[in-house]
């Protein structure tokens, strides 16, 4: 049996759908600053050397288990030291700019609808003197994809570090600020961020956000501090320093009459579904 489709359209892989494709549109999207009461509210996580991907760790060997520091040990197979609220907890759900957490002091989103479903992102290129093992910050509302030099470095699967021989809950993106170890050699290096806001319904409360920093820092030095400007020496890029108003570099929409699509390897294409294909003989 055949198939055909009308003019302008193809026959899709599967031969059940006749799709046109169109380009992807660019938009510009400002940032702002936004607070939330949950983000930080579980304080931080030091991820050890050798952690996955995906978020989680080797349950198996307590020298892969994380530091985590915070109000109340939620997390399973860490190391837990309690701390007040501050820097870098949450604790008490505070929504000020200051002694929430990092993620407070940090988080950006669309300005104007702090409540937007869809991906937003942006990218970042350092120049680092001196080859190291740097610190990575990171807190996302929701998914999150963090990129080095075009390779995916951190992109936790909420439903797997939910589970309870992590950290038991699915919200652990935002309120955990998570702090990665990455080599970088001696140069520049690319950043890029990519975060989804997906969950729960559109509105007031649903909030989306990013959130990243780059430490050149030990943990030891970064949990010594207590303030700003305690802080701020070991930064080499903070969200918190963009300015209101900048765009994010991912901002994907589609012309009338197309739906935005994720494909397989991961990018974006402008799909348009018509009339079933006809069979013929």
């Amino acid at each position: 049996m055949k198939y055909r489709c009308a003019a302008g359209f193809t026959l899709s892989a599967d031969k059940t759908a006749c799709i046109k494709a169109d380009d992807v549109v660019v938009i510009a999207t400002p940032a702002a600053h936004l607070t939330y009461q949950t983000y930080g509210l579980r304080g931080t996580v030091f991820y050890k050397p050798g952690y996955n991907v995906d978020g989680t760790w080797d349950i198996h060997n307590s020298a892969n288990y994380p530091d985590v520091y915070g109000g109340y040990q939620f997390a399973n197979h860490c190391n837990f030291t309690g701390i007040s609220q501050g820097l870098w907890s949450n604790y008490n759900q505070s929504s000020a700019t200051t002694g929430g957490g990092r993620m407070n002091e940090c988080a950006l989103w669309k300005q104007g609808n702090p409540s937007f479903m869809g991906t937003l992102g942006f990218t970042k290129t350092i120049s680092v003197s001196s080859d190291a093992t740097y610190l990575i910050g990171v807190g996302a509302d929701n998914n999150v994809v963090v990129k080095m030099d075009g390779n995916i470095i951190f992109a936790p699967v909420s439903s797997t570090i939910g589970g309870s021989d992590y950290f038991g809950n699915t919200d652990s993106n935002y309120t955990y600020w998570s702090v990665i170890p990455v080599y970088l050699s001696a140069g520049a290096h690319t950043f890029n961020i990519a975060v989804e806001n997906i969950s729960g319904s559109a509105g007031s409360d649903n909030p989306g956000a990013i959130a990243l920093e780059i430490y050149n820092a030990t943990e030891s030095q970064l949990m010594a501090c207590v303030t700003d400007s305690d802080l701020s020496p070991y930064i080499y890029f903070s969200t918190k320093d963009v300015t209101d108003g900048t765009d994010f570099d991912v901002s994907y929409s589609c012309n009338p009459g197309y739906i935005l699509t994720r494909q397989e390897d991961g990018s974006y294409a402008c799909i348009q579904t018509g009339n079933p294909p006809v069979q013929y003989q």
